[in-house]
């Protein structure tokens, strides 16, 4: 399993300041050598090594406010926004922005977060 499109992430109602959040989140993994969108490469990759991929399905969640996996987005923010702030990615009012908007989010029980596009794949050896 991985992601296909990292960027494809979104939140409802939508936030500017996450948008911002995620691709400066992009640009940073790919910068280190990261893909975003390895996903779209396993098939090719595990052909390559002697796998043929037998499976290959998408993997697409929601979250609510209320659900667990609310929870992955919320760490996510609280503990890398931080990081990016140290490195000059992002701006201390850019993070404060971000955490309002999310801090708004959990609060409406209207609002939902679409989690990136990824790629689950089965493969068995030739």
């Amino acid at each position: 399993q991985d992601y296909m499109h990292y960027e494809g992430v979104l939140l409802a109602p939508q936030s500017a300041a996450f948008i911002h959040f995620m691709n400066v989140v992009s640009r940073a993994w790919n910068e280190r050598g990261g893909d975003t969108k390895v996903g779209m490469k396993l098939p090719g990759l595990l052909a390559k090594h002697g796998l043929r991929p037998a499976e290959i399905r998408p993997l697409h969640r929601i979250a609510r406010p209320d659900s667990q996996l609310w929870r992955w987005p919320t760490i996510f923010i609280e503990t890398y926004a931080p990081k990016l702030v140290e490195e000059g990615r992002l701006a201390p009012e850019e993070r404060t922005a971000l955490v309002r908007d999310w801090e708004e989010r959990t609060n409406d029980p209207n609002a939902f977060f679409s989690s990136p596009p990824m790629v689950e794949i089965i493969a068995v050896k030739e």
